[in-house]
This record gives C-alpha cells, structure tokens and sequence, in this order.
C-alpha cells in the first residue's frame, strides 16, 4: 500500500487513502471474507484506491483488524 497523500502533515486523521496494484476484485473479495466492507475505486493506470473512515465509534480493536489485514493483501 502506498499512501494516497505523500505529505503526512496534509493527511485526515481520520480517513485513510492509499494506492496498491492489487486488483480492486482481489481488494472486495478478501476483504469481504474477512467481514469487512468498503467502496474500492479502480484507477486508470490499473491501481486501485482504497479510502477507509475511521469513526469514532470504531473501537482502537476495530482499526488493528483492519491493519493488520491490509498489510496481508
């Protein structure tokens, strides 16, 4: 995953967005068999974009599931 904003200092606190090469259909299935659910855009160039809200009734617990799937895609 490459973060969709270089400049940390300009990233939301609370939206995650970055890039990866793996097909937006890998992206929905896995995640999806993992009880996860999200919108994925799919990019000219053949990346896909993943935007994620973090909310706060999202629990601390909540957002290390999703890193640490995300790191296995």
């Amino acid at each position: 995953l490459e973060p969709l904003v270089k400049d940390q200092s300009d990233r939301s606190q609370n939206i995650i967005c970055a890039k990866t090469n793996v097909k937006n259909e890998k992206v929905l299935n896995f995640m999806s068999e993992n009880r996860i659910e999200f919108d994925v855009l799919r990019d000219p160039g053949n990346s896909t974009t993943i935007r994620i809200a973090n909310y706060p009734l999202h629990s601390k617990e909540q957002m290390e599931y999703l890193a640490d799937l995300m790191v296995k895609l």
